[in-house]
């Protein structure tokens, strides 16, 4: 029966508001970034374990999709907006992530400027 899936799609609903959460305080942390353009590694590798999670997500919930299908092809087809959700909110954290790689390569380039001025 398509009820058995309700506590696994509630949970996946769950962790999209808890990622948009984590999204706009990754949004914070760009802006303190910015501002010091420097970029803390742990926050780096929190970008990526989010990323890799939701990527996860998105792969157990495409599972979920096709054994709904099997059961009931019209209920699979209302699937598609939390679908859309976790693909939105993995371009977003991406999005996010790339924008401090880009304050991180700026600060090491800066760094290598700086060093290269005094081997000069």
């Amino acid at each position: 029966a398509i009820s058995e899936f309700e506590s696994e799609l509630r949970a996946i609903a769950s962790k999209i508001e808890l990622w948009r959460l984590a999204g706009k305080r990754i949004r914070e942390f760009i802006k303190l970034a910015d501002a010091r353009h420097a970029v803390d590694e742990s926050l780096l590798q929190q970008v990526e374990e989010t990323s890799g999670e939701i990527y996860r997500e998105i792969a157990a919930f495409d599972l979920i999709v096709a054994d709904v299908e099997k059961l009931s092809p019209q209920s699979a087809a209302h699937l598609s907006e939390l679908g859309d959700a976790l693909r939105l909110i993995l371009l977003e954290i991406t999005e996010l992530g790339t924008h401090l790689y880009s304050i991180r390569s700026q600060d090491v380039m800066t760094d290598n400027q700086s060093a290269s001025l005094f081997r000069g």
